[in-house]
């Protein structure tokens, strides 16, 4: 079938290939991490995406794992030191503030959506919680039986009501309710004695922790493990997940000399991993903050199928509206928030949607041809945080020919493919991906066709008014899975619009 998410008609006609314009490329994500100093010290630094450091606040004393409240703008900290759970403004003003007294405290996390703060305390063996002030200290549970020193990380899922955290001892991931009731072992057999952090992604149905210096993905709905970043190198000592890039941040204390302690991203999708900052002494902890929503070009910026509007660091569960305009001015607009104005001359509404609980908002719409590479200006508005987003610029251009979707889109039947506006009595390669990117058609050298490792499944010559179809077989194999399919012609490689297809 054709994907359709929230979908309506944008105008009357689009075409599609994008450009950024230079003001859009700034994001609002901000990565925080406990970097040591000399004599048990440390400072929090703060840095972009890629690692530049954009504020640096302490020294002071050496904590351990960390978490971020971007709603509130305040960092949460473990520090053993000091015995204690600190907070501190991002701004670093007024220093860290001690709240609640603990042992020796490892893991914490936050639940934004009750106002809690969880950690583990690895001497006492227990998980405890506060208020996100500070008040209202209190221990969950006891594991007394267990080894001390044994409790690592905790990660929070405050939708689905659970807490998650391994144990060096057994080798073992458990789960709880939110008070810590109803123990479960979820995952057995680990290497326990190389756990150390742990997070959870509610909308994607998946746990990350650090073991023996990887990283591990666990499928809740499928109940199956894999290694999702393998060893780079060095020991690894804490993580956090960015929801609308599918990274991991990845804190590292270095190892045996042979390594600076750094910082890095890991693809979820690749295993792959980046350094974006080092430094002599040790890393400990992660997180990622996200300000204010921010809009994001249209995807996969192709014309005769449904485009993709995101909007990250929305507000979790808001509702995120959408508009277009022509050029810069402004527009009154009424929200429930209240009355905002928008950085658009004559502003026209797209359609709305509400972020999930990550924050990430997504409004699928149908994009027809026809721009004549006119340029557009997009904004957005969270309506509970009452803020307005970047606006960002696409200039459309149109595409050589066009291939409709798949008739009926249903697999182990045929599917015919109708094509129009195509050169005249040419000959067509039409090719098949799992994805977009930018590669060669068999025909025609150079990077045509918006298709990551095309395979060309038919072929076929158009009449005198450039029409024609394809008639082909669809197993019952590609039922479920995402297509995208793009024809060319072999003498002018004159290229079609992109068009996604799930069978079902």
């Amino acid at each position: 079938m054709r994907i359709q998410r929230n979908s309506k008609s944008l105008l009357q006609a689009w075409s599609l290939f994008f450009f950024l314009a230079p003001t859009a490329l700034a994001t609002p994500q901000r990565i925080h991490f406990l970097e040591f100093e000399t004599g048990n010290q440390m400072r929090v630094q703060e840095a972009d995406p890629n690692g530049s450091l954009i504020q640096t606040c302490g020294p002071y004393s050496a904590g351990r794992l960390l978490a971020v409240d971007d709603q509130a703008g305040m960092l949460y900290w473990t520090d053993k030191l000091t015995q204690s759970i600190r907070r501190m403004p991002l701004d670093c003003q007024g220093g860290p503030v001690d709240l609640c007294s603990s042992s020796s405290p490892y893991g914490i996390d936050l639940d934004l959506i009750n106002g809690y703060i969880y950690w583990t305390d690895d001497y006492d063996r227990n998980i405890q919680r506060s208020t996100l002030d500070g008040s209202n200290c209190t221990v969950l549970c006891n594991f007394s039986s267990i080894p001390t020193g044994t409790l690592r990380g905790i990660a929070v899922d405050p939708l689905g009501g659970k807490i998650y955290w391994p144990e060096k001892s057994s080798g073992n991931i458990y789960s709880a309710d939110l008070l810590c009731q109803n123990v479960q072992t979820l995952i057995t057999g680990r290497n326990g004695n190389r756990f150390v952090d742990i997070e959870v992604d509610p909308v994607g149905g998946r746990l990350f922790w650090i073991e023996s210096g990887e990283v591990y993905c666990f499928d809740f709905a499928t109940s199956t493990i894999t290694l999702c970043i393998s060893k780079v190198g060095f020991g690894l000592t804490g993580l956090a997940y960015e929801s609308s890039s599918d990274q991991l941040y990845l804190s590292s204390s270095g190892s045996s000399g042979t390594s600076l302690p750094r910082l890095l991203v890991g693809d979820l999708a690749t295993g792959a991993t980046t350094t974006i900052y080092q430094h002599v002494n040790g890393v400990s902890g992660v997180a990622v903050s996200c300000s204010e929503p921010f809009l994001h070009p249209p995807d996969p910026g192709m014309e005769g199928m449904d485009n993709l509007f995101r909007v990250t660091c929305a507000e979790p569960f808001a509702p995120v509206y959408f508009y277009y305009g022509f050029q810069p001015g402004s527009t009154p607009v009424n929200h429930a928030c209240g009355a905002l104005t928008l950085d658009l001359d004559s502003a026209v509404a797209l359609g709305s949607t509400t972020a999930d609980a990550n924050g990430l908002a997504e409004l699928s719409l149908s994009v027809p041809a026809g721009l004549q590479r006119q340029s557009f200006l997009f904004q957005a508005v969270d309506d509970q945080r009452c803020q307005l987003t970047n606006t960002q610029v696409a200039e459309f251009n149109e595409v050589d020919f066009w291939i409709d979707w798949p008739s009926p889109g249903l697999a182990s039947q045929i599917n015919t493919i109708q094509i129009s506006a195509a050169p005249a009595n040419a000959n067509l390669s039409l090719y098949y991906s799992f994805q977009m990117g930018s590669s060669s058609g068999i025909h025609c050298p150079g990077d045509l066709l918006d298709l990551a490792t095309p395979v060309l499944f038919a072929t076929v010559t158009t009449d005198g008014s450039g029409e024609a179809s394809v008639a082909n077989f669809v197993p019952g194999s590609a039922a479920g899975r995402t297509f995208f399919l793009q024809a060319q012609a072999d003498a002018g490689c004159e290229t079609s619009n992109v068009v996604q297809i799930q069978f079902e």
